[in-house]
């Protein structure tokens, strides 16, 4: 079944497997989509994207792929001065 008329048959094979109710059948990972919708746009006529680029230069290099850093969970902190009060210089 194809979403649109527009939709060639690669890039509805995409979207099936993304939205596939198995969940065996989806992709395992987002590089795996990353790669396939990255060789259809390359093989549609547009070149290699920064992801790409930055993959290569990372496997070129032996570098892992950097993680974003974990929020960590702020203990909130309790104000020493007595209500009402402001930070307003004294005159």
């Amino acid at each position: 079944m194809r979403a649109r008329p527009r939709i060639d048959d690669k890039l509805n094979d995409i979207l099936h497997h993304c939205l596939a109710r198995d969940l065996t059948r989806r992709y395992a990972t987002a590089d795996q989509l990353m790669y396939d919708l990255e060789y259809y746009i390359y093989h549609s006529g547009y070149g290699p994207t920064n992801e790409t680029l930055g993959k290569y230069i990372r496997e070129l290099f032996g570098r892992p792929r950097p993680t974003w850093p974990r929020t960590r969970t702020l203990k909130p902190s309790f104000s020493k001065k007595p209500r009402g009060s402001t930070n307003a210089p004294n005159k």
